[in-house]
């Protein structure tokens, strides 16, 4: 019986690589790199960034809330609100200034027994993206055993 020379196909070389297909691994990879990993990296980076804002804002909103509740007057507790709300974003890397909205359950704001209500809004710079606002609310009361004060 006759035999064969060769039992492989001829575009075949004896390690199992067809002739011509010598680095496309490499290539493969760096296309799976950009269509699948880049964006998973641009969306963990984004998200961290928002979670970082989020994290500012409530810390801005609890802290000025607190302020203003235990400030002495109306007048010094919207100072001391705003103060510490830009140091609690500045402390955490937020540049944009806030704005602030309290509102007060009674007249006099600061009337024992009271609850103050402050929401923070700012701008979120997230990379790839234009700034994001976004805002926390927090609410504190005020001490109810302290001395009416305008």
């Amino acid at each position: 019986m006759p035999r064969s020379n060769s039992t492989e196909p001829s575009n075949a070389k004896s390690n199992g690589v067809a002739k011509g297909e010598e680095g496309n691994a490499i290539v493969e990879f760096v296309g799976v790199m950009g269509i699948l990993v880049v964006p998973a990296v641009i969306a963990l980076v984004v998200a961290s960034a928002l979670l970082l804002g989020q994290s500012a804002l409530t810390a801005a909103a609890r802290d000025s809330a607190r302020a203003f509740a235990r400030s002495d007057t109306v007048a010094e507790a919207w100072v001391r609100a705003q103060s510490f709300a830009d140091q609690a974003l500045e402390s955490r890397g937020i540049d944009s200034g806030a704005f602030l909205t309290i509102s007060c359950s009674e007249d006099p704001c600061l009337s024992p027994g009271a609850t103050v209500s402050v929401r923070v809004e700012a701008d979120i710079s997230v990379p790839y993206l234009s700034p994001i606002r976004m805002s926390r609310e927090a609410t504190m009361p005020v001490d109810e055993f302290r001395a009416i004060r305008d």
